[in-house]
């Protein structure tokens, strides 16, 4: 086996370990006060717009790039 198979295995077998943890995290993040959609803000017709062009501060992602 691969040692990136290896690692998906892993992670697969701490997650299926962790899930009666999650799960009673779920149920009480479920069970706490919740807020609803007409609660948050509006946002203003500039920000519902994409930016025009990047950030100074970005820097881009190469996809191409190979590994």
């Amino acid at each position: 086996m691969t040692d990136e198979l290896l690692q998906v295995l892993w992670i697969i077998e701490r997650s299926l370990a962790m899930a009666p943890e999650l799960s009673a995290n779920l149920d009480r993040i479920i069970q706490s006060p919740l807020f609803t959609a007409a609660e948050l803000p509006e946002p203003e017709e500039a920000e519902r717009e994409s930016p025009s062009e990047a950030h100074p501060d970005q820097v881009p992602l190469d996809l191409t790039a190979a590994k």
